[in-house]
């Protein structure tokens, strides 16, 4: 039977999504006030090199760590019956 101590921690998984929008949220911002207050042109001239990959490589790394972290902390019991009838923990 599979049992977790600690279920609240597990609960962390569902703020994974929350986590995403506002991320997604942040960049659409960014995004219009950019468009707003300046010309494309001219901020591609002074920022060339913008990148896209980092930004979302930082998400990804920090929802796989959050995800890692939130299992370890629930720390999940393994119960196995032994041919006696008995229960032990694995």
């Amino acid at each position: 039977m599979y049992q977790l101590e600690q279920p609240i921690y597990f609960y962390v998984l569902f703020a994974l999504p929350a986590i995403i929008a506002v991320y997604l949220l942040v960049v659409l911002w960014k995004k219009r006030a950019q468009r707003s207050f300046a010309n494309n042109t001219l901020l591609d001239v002074l920022s060339p090199s913008k990148s896209i990959f980092k930004g979302s490589l930082k998400l990804v790394l920090a929802l796989l760590v959050l995800a890692c972290m939130s299992f370890s902390f629930s720390e999940s019991k393994n119960w196995n019956e032994t041919r006696d009838g008995k229960k032990r923990r694995c």
